[in-house]
């Protein structure tokens, strides 16, 4: 039987070691920006980060070239 990967289990809280009390949440970040300005941040990205989970549930994230049919190079 070999080694299996993945979240701990256990008795403690949410099956993690027995000596950690899980702590409360920090209050979600309030959302100032406008739909104009966060549409205005990501057209002139030019470089994206998209976050995916393996199968084994590892999180993987690699960086993507943006293009859009409104920049030069699109044309």
């Amino acid at each position: 039987m070999g080694r299996q990967r993945g979240r701990p289990h256990g008795p403690g809280p949410a099956g993690g070691p027995p000596d950690r009390v899980p702590q409360p949440r920090p209050p979600r970040p309030r959302l100032t920006g406008s739909w104009p300005e966060a549409r205005r941040l990501l057209e002139d990205a030019e470089l994206y980060w998209l976050a995916t989970v393996r199968a084994d549930g590892r999180p993987h994230v690699t960086p993507l070239i943006g293009v859009s049919p409104r920049t030069p190079m699109a044309r």
